[in-house]
């Protein structure tokens, strides 16, 4: 007989006091406790762990609590949450919550006692539901717009704090949607592929928030351990994108932004017919402010040795129309990184944006 997995509860916190004082609270329950300082961590583990409940701090670094809810809420839809905040802005917090996605709001200054015996009802509630129970299954109701628009958002911020976590990964995201846009216009997009085109750009290495940091920094070259790491945050990206509602090719090609042409890129080696159109095109436009830019293990290329690498990968690595189209861009001098860098993230609003 399967032996039952004891309930899991994650906190999340970036107050290490207040998580050693969780841990010590509930080391001797019949729960297993996980605990992440912040929400990237926060999101390893809900992506490995089905958790049973999860109990967030309102104010995190990156994104709030109630954002970080709505991308668990994609993720394990029953999992119950609570909020909790400072004494001082309860009220506000409380004011500004939907109570159809968080099951308490509480003040940090609750009795060890009220707020254990809270977990466990909580708990008792995650068991209790049934598997639709908890979420309407209806896309188009109010409460799934809401639950998509903060896992959007979320999703959004997590992207760029991964950038942020190296000096010259800073824009990087940025910079692919901006040249996406300008590969897509000349290759002819219609506005529809064009806007799914800049968010599957700007969320394309979401994934990396998997990978350690000294390992994502490493100056010099990687392991083939440390390498195989890396691999995975094309998967680890679409398993977070492909619960929330984005437009449909967007997690196709969040998970196929490092397939080559010639079918020896990952994680699943597609060749040319297999893989997504945009996905091409942000293959194309990722290796390229990857070479125009200084990395921590290299310095920025010249235009020259860029245009000879992807004349050798035309066709290998790349698609050869994308080749073609940026080939002619840099050659007429109207692609270049002091261009790009920093192009503004108002395009996600709408198509009229990317004018």
């Amino acid at each position: 007989m399967r032996r039952k997995e004891r309930p899991k509860l994650l906190f999340i916190d970036d107050d290490p006091v207040a998580l050693d004082m969780i841990k010590s609270s509930f080391e001797k329950s019949e729960f297993d406790i996980l605990t992440a300082k912040n929400p990237l961590f926060g999101l390893r583990l809900l992506l490995q762990y089905e958790v049973s409940v999860l109990i967030s701090d309102y104010i995190l670094p990156i994104i709030n609590g109630l954002e970080l809810i709505a991308l668990t809420k994609r993720i394990w839809p029953d999992t119950t949450c609570i909020l909790t905040s400072a004494f001082e802005d309860i009220r506000m917090v409380r004011e500004n919550i939907d109570f159809n996605l968080v099951y308490r709001v509480v003040a940090k200054s609750w009795s060890l006692k009220r707020f254990t015996k809270l977990v466990r009802e909580a708990v008792e509630l995650h068991e209790d539901k049934t598997q639709n129970a908890a979420i309407a299954s209806d896309s188009g109701s109010d409460m799934m717009r809401k639950i998509n628009r903060q896992a959007e958002r979320a999703v959004y911020s997590i992207a760029h704090a991964v950038d942020g976590r190296g000096v010259f990964t800073l824009h990087h995201s940025q910079n692919v949607a901006a040249y996406c846009a300008k590969i897509g216009r000349s290759l002819g997009l219609d506005d529809e592929s064009l806007l799914d085109l800049c968010i599957s750009a700007l969320i394309h290495d979401v994934g990396k928030l998997s990978i350690p940091e000294e390992v994502l920094l490493k100056p010099g070259k990687l392991s083939m351990q440390e390498f195989e790491a890396v691999k995975k945050h094309p998967s680890t990206g679409a398993s977070m994108v492909k619960p929330i509602h984005f437009p449909t090719r967007v997690a196709d090609v969040v998970l196929q932004h490092h397939e080559n042409y010639d079918g020896s890129g990952y994680p699943r080696g597609l060749g040319a017919g297999e893989i997504e159109d945009l996905a091409k095109i942000v293959r194309v436009a990722d290796a390229f402010d990857g070479m125009s830019m200084d990395r921590s293990y290299h310095q920025a290329y010249s235009s020259q040795v860029i245009l000879n690498w992807f004349h050798n990968g035309r066709g290998h690595e790349f698609d050869p129309d994308v080749v073609d189209v940026v080939v002619s861009e840099v050659e007429s001098g109207r692609f270049t990184a002091d261009q790009i860098v920093g192009f503004p993230e108002c395009y996600l609003i709408g198509y009229d944006a990317l004018q």
